[in-house]
């Protein structure tokens, strides 16, 4: 036997072993998921996302290369459900856009007794605390056309806008505080807010993944 032919074999071994070592970390490099929500890469079998906490899909993309049809569509329903809270609330629009152009806005209601008698009763003054219910109602709608806006200018340009972030969670995270005071108003007088206690639910979530998304963002120098 030629011993020196043993070196030979095991470095043929090692050449024949480089590249079968190579394709399985490439193979481990690419198996990540995309979080649909913040952007953040996570192991492919992971299902939900470490940074906002969302549930992720099965499908395996890399972060430049992954189509954002799902975020596009979760924005035209942020979109149509904010134009109808803003519908429902639309009196508060119509007083603030009254307010904003110097013009008076008008309840079309009158004080039946009292030394004000027969005189229209002020916005803010209306029974049952409406102005506010209004107000928290429309504010909930502005939420969800701002979040419809980050998810269709990400879903665009895939990246996040860090100002446009921020507005965001400070107009959420207002829009959740107020409505949760006119939860308490409004249960003072015996009444249950459904929709306020929606806003305020739904509100939170929004608020953290967009809260997760701007420290994603940071973290990420994004």
């Amino acid at each position: 036997m030629d011993i020196s032919k043993l070196p030979r074999l095991s470095q043929t071994q090692d050449v024949a072993e480089k590249p079968a070592t190579q394709a399985g970390e490439s193979e481990a490099k690419a198996a990540t998921v995309v979080c649909p929500h913040c952007r953040g890469v996570m192991p492919a079998n992971s299902k939900f996302c470490n940074d906002c906490g969302a549930r992720l899909g099965s499908a395996v993309a890399d972060p430049g290369t992954m189509p954002d049809v799902g975020m596009g569509g979760e924005a035209w329903l942020s979109a149509i459900i904010g134009l109808v809270f803003i519908f429902l609330g639309r009196t508060f629009g119509a007083f603030l856009i009254a307010k904003l152009t110097g013009h008076a806005f008008h309840t079309e209601v009158l004080w039946p007794s009292g030394e004000n008698a027969g005189s229209e009763v002020d916005y803010f003054s209306l029974q049952g605390f409406q102005a506010i219910s209004d107000m928290g109602i429309f504010l909930f709608g502005v939420v969800l056309l701002l979040e419809a806006l980050v998810l269709t200018v990400q879903s665009m340009s895939g990246r996040r806008r860090p100002i446009l972030l921020m507005a965001a969670v400070g107009v959420t995270f207002f829009t959740t505080v107020f409505n949760i005071y006119v939860v308490v108003k409004l249960m003072s007088v015996g009444v249950t807010p459904l929709v306020s206690l929606l806003a305020i639910a739904f509100g939170g979530y929004i608020g953290f993944i967009e809260w997760k998304m701007l420290q994603s963002g940071k973290v990420r120098g994004a």
